[in-house]
């Protein structure tokens, strides 16, 4: 099969991003199939593409980038629907270079939003190709959600539509949420195909030493406490850092100390709690690369995660880095409203459904003895490795394409 993935948010393995389109593509390719991606993301360095041209193309073990220019997007709704529009804009306008260079048989638009859906049906009108819509986030609910002063109603509106068009019209609907036949079913939408698939984990990075003050902040730290759990999330109103840091306080007194990383806005007002609090058993980093925070995730007992979006807590999300971080093979604590998320049952897990619940699991994990910890984390590598390894994942998709 020729596949033609488009999604504004995928990237090479060297370049970041959401690496689910790359790392299917691979594993396609070893089925004998060929893969061009088509994404926003651009390429540092030489022949870096400006947020002004067209579109580039380099080739990576095979998997063919199209890359196209695009703002770089920032974390408000009047930048996010730009970049949309720009980079839909850019797809509905290179439709003939793809059409002409790809031949695809099957046409994926897996960018989170409805909206690339409506460029892959008018190239599969041409191409006679297959259309898949990945439906990875409840795109409009979502909005409402994040932004709930930042788009009018007839937004809302459109954006709706767009996504009751989308999921009527493609080929197959391709579902990472394991609520998406609910969400179906809820809207009065009867798609043509459905299949819920797993996601596939991304791998770990090769751990790189911290650097300077860090590193000496972080050996002194560990040393410190008997038991550290560290945060591992960007520093967002998702990710509740504050939340780890109210918890984590009071228990001072019995060895237990939090690792946050990060850089923002929000990392200034956890200083200023730190402060306030003289809370000498949170450790607030600088943003660290990937790599050096692998060390850190490495030497610490337990890791955090949290989303409590309602959206989430309806219909489940996609969660890559979950399922990043679980390889790790620590026990996991996770803050969730509404939902069991599996990997608890799997006793990979300890999850809240509020914060006040977080200083009590906290004591548990701390309370477990190594043995007991290792087992937790053991459960978690056998829950990705089981569950949601990348050959698996693009195995579930590639029947569900071939069905088509």
């Amino acid at each position: 099969m020729n596949i033609l993935y488009m999604d504004h948010h995928a990237g090479e393995e060297r370049y970041g991003g959401d690496r689910r389109a790359y790392d299917l593509a691979r594993e396609w390719q070893k089925a004998g199939d060929e893969v061009t991606i088509v994404t926003a993301r651009h390429c540092p360095g030489p022949g870096h593409l400006s947020p002004r041209g067209d579109f580039m193309e380099r080739e990576t073990e095979g998997v063919r980038f199209f890359y196209l220019g695009s703002e770089p997007e920032q974390d408000r709704v009047g930048s996010v629907r730009r970049c949309i529009t720009d980079f839909v804009q850019k797809l509905h306008r290179i439709r003939p270079v793809l059409a002409e260079r790809c031949h695809p048989d099957i046409i994926i638009a897996a960018s989170c939003y409805p909206y690339d859906f409506f460029a892959a049906k008018q190239l599969a009108g041409k191409t006679g190709a297959k259309t898949v819509f990945e439906l990875k986030e409840i795109w409009p609910r979502l909005q409402e959600e994040l932004y709930p002063e930042g788009d009018s109603r007839l937004v809302r509106f459109l954006g709706e539509r767009a996504m009751d068009y989308a999921l009527k019209n493609a080929d197959l609907v391709a579902s990472l949420l394991p609520g998406g036949q609910r969400y179906l079913e809820e809207r009065g939408v009867v798609p043509k195909s459905f299949e819920e698939l797993p996601a596939g984990a991304p791998p770990l990075s090769a751990a790189k030493p911290l650097e300077g003050a860090a590193a000496e902040q972080f050996e002194a730290f560990r040393a410190e406490h008997r038991f550290v759990i560290a945060y591992t999330g960007k520093l967002s109103e998702r990710g509740c850092p504050e939340e780890l840091l109210r918890a984590v306080i009071p228990l001072a007194s019995e060895g237990v100390g939090a690792v946050i990383a990060g850089n923002g806005g929000r990392k200034l007002m956890l200083r200023r709690m730190v402060r306030e609090w003289n809370a000498g058993n949170i450790l607030l980093l600088d943003a660290q690369k990937a790599s050096r925070m692998e060390t850190v995730l490495q030497a610490s007992d337990a890791l955090f995660y949290a989303d409590t979006r309602r959206v989430s807590g309806e219909y489940g999300a996609y969660r890559p880095r979950l399922l990043q971080v679980m390889q790790e093979e620590k026990p996991m604590l996770l803050l969730m409203q509404g939902e069991q998320h599996p990997a608890v049952g799997f006793g990979a897990a300890l999850m809240a459904d509020h914060p006040r619940e977080l200083p009590g699991l906290i004591r548990k994990l701390a309370g477990l003895s190594p043995t007991e910890r290792r087992g937790m984390g053991k459960c978690a590598g056998d829950f990705v490795r089981r569950e949601h390894s990348p050959a698996r994942a693009a195995k579930s998709y590639r029947e569900a394409l071939t069905g088509l």
